[in-house]
């Protein structure tokens, strides 16, 4: 007589349920529970990281610059992004809470600009100006935030980010599909051309927001950057539908022309407030072929260097970072 053993079936779990399942329940979890799985499950390393890089999200300017710092030295995580939104760099005003920016990320080797993380006690403060005590959602989204270094207070508000940072991630970065800089304050940067700093990312690019140095810079080292190189890397991405630069005010109708022209999957733009002239005829939201009829009319001029491109800082208030 032939035994009947009973067929036990496993009782699936996060781990064992299918990808298409895990993915759709990963969409939905926040950047801070991504990133807990990341740090306690190493079964799901893999799917926390594909959604937390799919569609990163950044507290501070801190945070953006390790993430370049990631995706310029990880071919694997850069390839995850598919939707870079940089929009929340916004400039807030003098009561916004201070925290620890690309500043110090860019010199935390050295010593004089060592940072603390800020307690996540009910009575903790992040200085700025007089400080200000901290209320309980941003103790819960920032209990571990840096704070600024003394030495970098004057840029302690301040939510720009270095064009060497965009250009690192356009370029790391090929499979971006939607691309958002509005109200980005660009600050001026340099790619370095000295052998005695060779690049270490996978970009084969170097800038002075990525050396721990001062200002103590030659010349005949430095390149400087401008608009038409982020427009040169913004169009190489070859899976790019959708750009959104509201209040672009480094934008000028040349560059305009240069992103229709030569993004050949691009759908739909916003381009609303942005141009180094009010109300510019192209600076409006639509699709590629609607912004793309309005450049072919007779547009009215604008200002423009001997080299025929603007300098970003001119056009962010001369944002030095160094």
């Amino acid at each position: 007589m032939l035994s009947r053993k009973r067929k036990i079936t496993p009782i699936p779990t996060l781990e064992t349920i299918p990808v298409e399942i895990k993915d759709q329940i990963f969409s939905s979890l926040s950047q801070e529970t991504l990133h807990a799985l990341l740090l306690t499950c190493s079964g799901l390393v893999e799917a926390a990281a594909i959604a937390m890089y799919s569609r990163p999200e950044f507290a501070s300017t801190y945070r953006f610059a390790q993430f370049v710092t990631t995706v310029s030295h990880s071919q694997s995580y850069a390839e995850m992004v598919r939707v870079l939104d940089l929009s929340t760099f916004e400039q807030g005003d003098d009561k916004e809470v201070a925290l620890a920016g690309w500043r110090e990320w860019k010199y935390r080797t050295e010593p004089l600009y060592s940072i603390q993380k800020e307690m996540s006690s009910p009575g903790s403060k992040i200085r700025q100006g007089q400080g200000r005590q901290l209320n309980e959602q941003e103790l819960k989204f920032n209990p571990t935030h840096p704070k600024p270094n003394p030495f970098l207070k004057q840029w302690s508000t301040c939510r720009d980010i270095p064009m060497g940072a965009l250009i690192h991630v356009l370029k790391a970065c090929q499979r971006i599909k939607k691309l958002d800089l509005s109200h980005l304050s660009i600050a001026a940067d340099y790619a370095i051309k000295s052998s005695s700093h060779p690049p270490t990312a996978s970009t084969s690019l170097i800038f002075v927001s990525d050396v721990p140095k001062s200002w103590t810079w030659r010349p005949m080292d430095l390149q400087q950057m401008y608009g038409t190189d982020i427009i040169k890397y913004m169009t190489n991405l070859p899976q790019l539908e959708t750009i959104r630069i509201k209040k672009g005010f480094w934008l000028s109708t040349e560059l305009v022309k240069r992103i229709v022209e030569d993004c050949s999957r691009l759908l739909q733009l916003n381009l609303s407030e942005s141009g180094m002239k009010q109300k510019m005829p192209w600076a409006i939201k639509g699709t590629k072929k609607e912004i793309s009829d309005i450049l072919r009319r007779d547009l009215p001029q604008e200002s423009a260097d001997s080299s025929g491109v603007t300098d970003v800082r001119r056009s962010q208030g001369n944002t030095l970072p160094f």
